[in-house]
């Protein structure tokens, strides 16, 4: 039996929930889509999130030590973050305010939340050179620097797309610097090569090609699950259409 969402809501609803967040697992290509190519169909390969085997324990530790090892192997920045996504609920006079693209901030005192791994967001970032490409041709050229407002400074400015800023880190994260030279770097690998710069990026830091040694070693690890949800479901609605 598949997810239910509605029943699942409504036992968060009951037990006095406002808030939940869904940790993400990010798709790993397996090869190099073509323009064109669904990722809900041809991604099945996922990177577990750190925060679920952040515990103690002889797994969590064999679990940490492998996904070192991927930060160390394969780009972290290109594989995206580990925080989820959250959902509120909306009623009565208590309005959410979105703190940042993860989580909601509610004025009128904090609220109950729940996070979980199961069910989860599965994220496919990067699936392919072209939405690589396509990605840094929309930001455009953001600045050379870190522009991550506060909560105040974007209620009261706003975020326009003609300003070309790219959401980075608030200015004090221990990674920001690296994070935003990441995306800076890209944006200017882009900008010249253009698909044939992003293939090889592509390649080199989000591929990871199936039955090789680097795939079998990191499935060993449990780091890497099969997950075969979204192509199910979206063959069955073409089924249905």
């Amino acid at each position: 039996a598949g997810f239910a969402a509605l029943p699942h809501f409504e036992a968060l609803s009951r037990e006095g929930f406002r808030q939940a967040i869904y940790l993400n697992m990010e798709g790993i290509p397996e090869r190099e889509l073509k323009e064109g190519d669904s990722p809900f169909t041809n991604i099945t390969l996922f990177k577990r999130n750190q925060i679920t085997f952040s515990a103690k324990g002889t797994l969590a530790g064999k679990l940490t030590g492998a996904y070192q090892d991927w930060q160390r192997t394969k780009g972290n920045y290109a594989q995206g973050y580990f925080t989820g996504k959250a959902a509120a609920r909306v009623d009565g006079d208590i309005t959410p305010f979105p703190l940042e693209v993860t989580r909601f901030f509610f004025p009128k005192g904090s609220a109950k939340r729940a996070i979980f791994d199961n069910p989860a967001v599965l994220h496919f970032i990067n699936p392919s050179p072209h939405a690589l490409l396509a990605k840094y041709q929309m930001l455009g050229d953001f600045a050379d620097e870190n522009f991550a407002a506060s909560v105040a400074d974007h209620s009261r400015q706003g975020s326009s797309q003609s300003e070309k800023r790219f959401p980075s880190p608030a200015p004090g994260h221990p990674k920001s610097h690296k994070i935003l030279a990441y995306h800076k770097r890209l944006r200017d690998l882009v900008r010249s090569g253009g698909l044939q710069a992003a293939r090889v990026e592509f390649k080199k830091a989000s591929m990871l090609p199936r039955g090789s040694a680097e795939a079998r070693r990191f499935f060993g690890t449990g780091l890497l699950v099969r997950v075969k949800a979204a192509r199910r479901q979206v063959r069955h609605a073409k089924r249905s259409c």
